[in-house]
């Protein structure tokens, strides 16, 4: 039998059976999805998603019954097709009119309410930009139509808790809206010096997102968010054993250090005083001078480091205190950093600004060798192997490009942007630049943007890896 149009390796079972059916781990569920008319060999599922919802999926995270679990849900999305559609539309007007408010009311703002912009709503921008690119990652891969789903390697216990490419794009678009709508209210407030409204805008913009995620009745995704939460918490806490959800999470987590540090500092400055007033009531509290940006900067790079610990508790493999080393290397560039506003103009000049420097050169070529090495598994640092295989400083099988020709051009751009991001990352983990703030702001995002090819090559690796390990042929739908 064939597994989304190709035939399977893991299609004979002790019973004489071929194919998905016949599979031990699909004896349960793929029957099951059969009987309810979810799994056929057509192209599209004939069920809506609400007769998905009635299967009973949990358990099933490996194998051919997890792969075709996964398409069914997948898939039952296209049914809002129109519905996003329209959606779309209405959103993108919307948007347009806030920025079009922006664009007339920021630059009438004076400068201590123009700095406030960026205090409190830079980390929220970071944030949005994170889930448009995982929209973005999730909607290549159904570009391609790659079978089975690169989702698989997430193993999750309910395949219903992941999204499809369209919701988090709606997820996005909503989250756009409000954090638009609240922008532009807060420089039209300011602008119009209506100051008990301009002082609310940033108190909701905190609000709300926490509220969503923890909102206790069964819709918005609630088993998403609730996963999506439980997941953070294991971050925080890598007592249990690292799941691969887990330290790709935390790894999102320190590209986004800096809006973790900067979301302490604005919650810091509305609790410390008036709201518009932050930058002379919370300066010492909150600002350059406090110990809790460092703190807050270094933190994700902590809980990795913490992961990785475990992850060797667990395995005992060399390559996960190789990684921990990597954490390790980052604490000096935000510590040194950081020494600029506690030691003397002279000792900064002469002593702590070469020294941190040097740590920060050291820390962006760590890491970019671990990327290509571990994260990727490419030759190009690899010596002779760099030159023998079939694509110059890569790896001989490449999801994106399965004619050895069409896409051999992106992987080579990813390397090129990496090691061009990974030098300016070190920008955003020193607390003493912050003051540039719109470069600030843009090295920010350049590091979003490098996180979001990574999670592309990062989950291609680990993808290649488990469908071969489960004997899974791959197909693609759409790669002529």
């Amino acid at each position: 039998m064939r597994l989304f149009g190709r035939e399977t390796g893991a299609g004979r079972s002790a019973h004489g059976s071929a194919g998905l059916l016949g599979t031990d781990d699909g004896a349960g569920v793929a029957p099951l999805l059969v009987q309810r008319g979810i799994l056929t060999n057509k192209r599209k599922p004939p069920l809506p998603e609400a007769d998905v919802e009635g299967v009973d999926m949990a358990g099933v995270t490996g194998g051919a019954a997890a792969a075709a679990a996964l398409r069914a849900h997948l898939e039952g999305d296209d049914k809002d097709v129109l519905a996003s559609q329209r959606w779309g539309v209405l959103s993108s007007v919307w948007i347009l009119m806030c920025l079009r408010s922006l664009i007339a009311t920021v630059p009438a703002l004076e400068q201590s309410r123009y700095e406030l912009i960026f205090l409190y709503y830079q980390p929220l921008l970071l944030g949005v930009m994170m889930v448009w690119l995982w929209g973005g990652v999730l909607g290549i891969w159904d570009t391609l139509r790659i079978y089975p789903s690169p989702l698989l390697v997430f193993q999750l216990e309910d395949v219903r808790t992941h999204l499809t490419h369209t919701q988090v794009f709606q997820i996005a678009a909503v989250l756009s809206l409000l954090f638009l709508t609240n922008l532009a209210l807060f420089a039209w407030a300011c602008a119009n010096h209506l100051d008990s409204v301009a002082s609310t805008m940033p108190v909701l913009a905190y609000m709300i997102p926490p509220a969503v995620l923890l909102w206790p009745f069964n819709s918005m995704y609630k088993k998403s968010r609730y996963f999506f939460v439980a997941t953070i918490l294991r971050c925080l806490f890598p007592i249990h054993s690292i799941s691969f959800a887990d330290f790709f999470l935390a790894d999102v987590f320190t590209s986004l250090a800096k809006a973790i540090s900067d979301t302490e500092r604005a919650l810091c400055s509305m609790a410390a005083g008036p709201v518009l007033d932050a930058q002379k009531t919370a300066g010492g509290i909150c600002g350059s001078t406090s110990w809790h940006i460092p703190f807050w900067l270094a933190w994700p790079s902590i809980c990795r480091l913490l992961q990785c610990l475990r992850q060797f508790y667990d395995t005992r493999e060399m390559s996960a205190l190789g990684n921990a080393l990597k954490y390790c290397s980052v604490f000096p560039v935000i510590m040194l950093s950081a020494m600029k506003y506690h030691a003397s103009p002279e000792d900064w000049l002469q002593f702590y600004k070469p020294l941190w420097l040097t740590c920060s050169l050291l820390n962006s070529a760590f890491s970019f060798l671990w990327d290509v090495v571990f994260d990727f598994e490419f030759t190009l640092l690899s010596g002779r192997k760099c030159f023998t295989g079939r694509h110059f400083g890569l790896r001989n099988e490449l999801l994106y490009s399965p004619d050895g020709k069409r896409g051999v051009y992106m992987y080579y751009w990813v390397l090129m942007s990496n090691f061009l991001l990974r030098i300016s990352w070190t920008y955003k983990l020193s607390s003493h630049l912050r003051s540039h703030q719109m470069m600030s702001t843009m090295i920010a995002l350049g590091e979003v943007f490098r996180r979001f090819q990574w999670m592309v090559i990062r989950v291609e690796r680990q993808y290649l890896s488990l469908t071969k390990s489960m004997k899974l042929n791959i197909s693609y739908g759409n790669f002529n």
